[in-house]
């Protein structure tokens, strides 16, 4: 249950809020009004950590649908680790 506390934002200084995108769950991805905000920043974290600047629309639709999939049958995981075992790169 902590993990779940720390997902949810957290006010910051100026009235930022701060999420732990590590802790977010595949269940709080899936009920979120802002989906397409953190599967393009998930995105791009991804493909900053192999190097890859170049954003292929495509294969982010593919890769978005194959994640939401396999999120739907596992609703406790991270989307992290779902990213990585659902998504091509």
């Amino acid at each position: 249950m902590a993990a779940l506390d720390r997902s949810r934002p957290q006010p910051a200084p100026g009235g930022q809020f701060k999420v732990d995108m590590s802790l977010i769950t595949c269940k709080q991805y899936l009920n979120s009004d802002r989906q397409e905000i953190i599967a393009y920043w998930m995105s791009g974290y991804f493909r900053a950590s192999i190097s890859q600047p170049v954003f292929d629309f495509d294969k982010f639709a593919k890769n978005k649908g194959a994640v939401d999939k396999y999120c739907k049958k596992r609703g406790g995981e991270t989307l992290m680790s779902a990213i990585q075992n659902g998504a091509r790169f």
